[in-house]
């Protein structure tokens, strides 16, 4: 990585990061945190080995359990994620391009 380059990692590898250090913290084990999350001890094992995406209701759910706010984390995430919103303009810029390719030419700009 060049330097002043930032290092972003997936949302799906962060939030798994959060559930990890969270168990970690509170000195549980998998099988602890499944039974306390309502879980089989082999979900939270695909959840942290990330063969398994957790839905939005399993990611609250074990941040509750953690005692993690969702939106607390979900704003370090997207820093740690790099997470950036699409300007407006941006989107209508692609938007007009892809609407001008897909129109027949005598069409386009009138």
């Amino acid at each position: 990585m060049a330097q002043g380059e930032r290092q972003t990692i997936t949302p799906q590898d962060a939030v798994r990061a959060v559930i990890i250090k969270g168990r970690n913290r509170l000195g549980l084990s998998r099988d602890q945190l499944a039974f306390l999350a309502g879980y089989d001890q082999s979900s939270i094992r695909k959840i942290e080995n990330g063969t398994r995406n957790a839905s939005l209701a399993a990611i609250f759910n074990l941040f509750g359990v953690l005692g993690l706010s969702p939106s607390t984390v979900m704003k370090r995430i997207e820093r740690e994620a790099g997470f950036e919103i699409m300007p407006r303009t941006r989107i209508q810029q692609i938007l007009e391009a892809e609407g001008n390719r897909r129109r027949p030419k005598k069409y386009r700009d009138r």
